[in-house]
């Protein structure tokens, strides 16, 4: 996770997941079945000035370019592909606008300014 991201409340973030489409949904499968299982693995990294709103979930294998924002309940699938400063939501996930890269990138300055004085 990169400097001032965040994960709100409920995000739900996976690094492995069962293939749902072409295999069995297990929880603990015998040592026979697991070797037939699909599973999607892959770590989820989130650069700096990222966030995921509240009750998302992450699928593994995504990499959130800096300044990426998630809203709220949305679905990230594995390897999405993200474009950096975009803001995306929704159930599949979507493009919804570019952010605003210069006003946020002053903010963090004023926030840097304030952990210094402290």
């Amino acid at each position: 996770m990169g400097d001032l991201s965040s994960l709100s409340s409920g995000v739900k973030v996976w690094c492995a997941s069962n293939n749902f489409r072409d295999s069995l949904i297990a929880l603990s499968p015998s040592k026979e079945l697991a070797q037939e299982m699909v599973e999607v693995r892959g770590n989820v990294t989130m650069e700096n000035y990222t966030g995921v709103g509240a009750n998302s979930v992450v699928l593994p294998d995504n990499h959130l370019p800096e300044g990426v924002a998630i809203g709220a309940l949305s679905l990230v699938p594995s390897r999405f592909a993200f474009e950096a400063w975009t803001l995306y939501a929704g159930v599949p996930i979507r493009k919804i606008r570019m952010r605003d890269r210069k006003k946020i990138l002053q903010q963090v300055e004023k926030v840097r300014k304030n952990w210094v004085k402290r």
